[in-house]
């Protein structure tokens, strides 16, 4: 694939190049025109081959799910990139909160950690946005049709903050189900603009805080959640238990969140189920997991961990129910 586009690409360009490298140089639009294409060029011969977390071979998005697994209200599926079906895969064990790291590039919003998928294209839109307007549509709002809380979408933005804001605001305006959802929220990280997030009228966003903003007179509807780096401000890395002093300076980190209703999670903290528990036992909300079905097995044994109300049925979802209507609304949607 990478090879046809190179050769496209240099038979449609090369001979402009040709030309133009016989003219006089000049500093109009011609050079900047040239630079461009042989910017162009470079991209071509890196994105088809890079070894990166946008490789090409991945799952179809139809399959069905390995397990089934009701809400977990403290689970948030981390590193979205290192699963092939990552929605998916997070749906099927309960999550109720799902991180999508993107790129905007052309004027779409693509997946990928460190360089966008392109090859093959996969976009929050495809991925994310139709599956879950889907299932909010067909289920009265919610994501699980039994669970009453909030499930967040948290878009991790790894390009220009303004520019991506605007073009995701635009595709999440196109999702009525989306708007005005008390079971639904969309919140930016990352490359943040929150000057925007914070005076847009419709709010259709909302901005994930990092720890200082909890001393900041910003309203939960606004900053649902705090999020940080664990390695910076706690030296505990999993091994035996954490100190005591450490313990006490989470729990304030928590209690201070909850006093603004807001939840907390950290990044970068050890994917291994004794963190995780001393995490929740600190009342620390949200848990950064990348082993989905583990996370699965150990809230199994933690009451406090799954929720089912009485008379409904809140089991994960099922490929199917969650692709059908996707594809329904995938023209209306564009």
């Amino acid at each position: 694939m990478g090879k046809l586009v190179r050769e496209l690409f240099f038979a449609q360009n090369g001979k402009l190049l040709m030309q133009n490298e016989n003219q006089p140089s000049s500093n109009g639009p011609e050079r900047r025109r040239i630079r461009h294409l042989w910017q162009g060029s470079i991209l071509l011969l890196l994105f088809p081959t890079f070894p990166s977390d946008w490789a090409t071979g991945y799952s179809p998005e139809n399959d069905e799910p390995e397990s089934a697994a009701v809400a977990l209200p403290n689970a948030h599926a981390h590193n979205d990139y290192l699963h092939d079906q990552p929605l998916l895969d997070a749906l099927s064990q309960g999550f109720v909160s799902v991180e999508a790291d993107v790129h905007l590039v052309g004027g779409e919003l693509y997946l990928g950690h460190w360089l966008p998928q392109l090859f093959p294209a996969r976009t929050l839109r495809e991925t994310y946005l139709e599956p879950l307007h889907g299932l909010i549509t067909r289920q009265g709002g919610r994501v699980y049709p039994g669970y009453n809380g909030t499930f967040f979408l948290m878009v991790d933005v790894k390009t220009d903050a303004s520019a991506t804001y605007t073009e995701l605001r635009r595709q999440l305006l196109q999702y009525p189900g989306f708007q005005c959802n008390p079971y639904f929220r969309v919140f930016i990280s990352g490359n943040r603009a929150i000057p925007k997030i914070l005076n847009d009228p419709e709010e259709v966003m909302a901005v994930d805080g990092r720890l200082p903003d909890l001393y900041t007179p910003i309203a939960s509807d606004l900053m649902p959640v705090i999020s940080d780096n664990f390695r910076k401000h706690f030296r505990w890395r999993g091994k035996g238990s954490m100190s005591g002093r450490e313990k006490e300076k989470l729990k304030g980190y928590a209690e201070d969140a909850h006093r603004q209703g807001k939840k907390l999670r950290f990044w970068a903290t050890p994917d291994v189920p004794d963190v995780w528990a001393t995490l929740l036992d600190a009342g620390v909300d949200f848990i950064s997991i990348d082993d989905l079905k583990g996370a699965g097995v150990f809230f199994a044994t933690r009451t406090n961990g799954r929720v089912k109300q009485a008379g409904q049925d809140s089991t994960a979802i099922s490929r199917d129910r969650l692709v059908e209507p996707a594809a329904n609304l995938a023209s209306k949607a564009r």
